[in-house]
């Protein structure tokens, strides 16, 4: 029978289909745990969320913005879906930096490297996994290949360079640099090539 670990390849070969994930979702909930359940119900609730029908539906809508008063079907759903993701984020304890492990049940993998590996990493979970991460510069250099091995990693900043920018990146892939402020060259050559180089 697979393990967890199997489905991995197929998530990080593809990160913008859904359709690896809720496989794995599925699995976890035929073969998992109630934690494992939960997470594959962390994963589906994330994965919706994410729907362009969603996405792209008004926050507030009607005759008046300030009118708005709930009853659009699709309002109502994705309402719900965020109060049932806030209630596994609570529950669970993911995603909160000032805990030793971020990714609570849901990133085994990652938290593995926080405890055993010393990182020190704040993260984001999109569509069920982590997709971005905030980490010293030091750390990433360190780390990134584990990191990168085990979630599809789409956003590193990194938190030790200068505050305006936080050398942010994107893995589409190439990495491109990216600040708060859009696209940008500020990181030298060399140094965007050793942190962002080969990966």
């Amino acid at each position: 029978m697979p393990s967890a670990t199997d489905f991995l390849p197929a998530i990080l070969a593809a990160p913008d289909d859904d359709v690896p994930r809720l496989i794995f979702a599925d699995w976890l909930e035929e073969h998992g745990d109630a934690t494992d359940r939960a997470r594959a119900e962390f994963i589906r609730v994330q994965c919706q969320l994410a729907e362009p029908s969603f996405v792209n539906h008004p926050e507030n809508h009607g005759p008046r913005k300030w009118a708005y008063t709930g009853t659009c079907g699709r309002c109502k759903s994705r309402d719900a879906l965020r109060r049932r993701e806030r209630e596994l984020v609570a529950d669970y304890g993911i995603g909160l930096p000032s805990e030793d492990s971020p990714g609570g049940p849901f990133c085994p993998e990652l938290d593995e490297l926080i405890k055993d590996g010393g990182l020190a990493v704040t993260i984001e979970f999109r569509r069920g996994f982590v997709e971005a991460v905030t980490c010293a510069a030091a750390d990433w250099l360190t780390h990134a290949d584990t990191i990168l091995a085990t979630q599809p990693i789409r956003e590193v900043a990194l938190s030790d360079l200068m505050p305006s920018y936080c050398g942010f990146w994107y893995r589409d892939p190439p990495w491109v640099q990216h600040s708060e402020y859009g696209p940008t060259d500020v990181l030298p050559a060399v140094l965007f090539d050793l942190l962002a180089g080969g990966r």
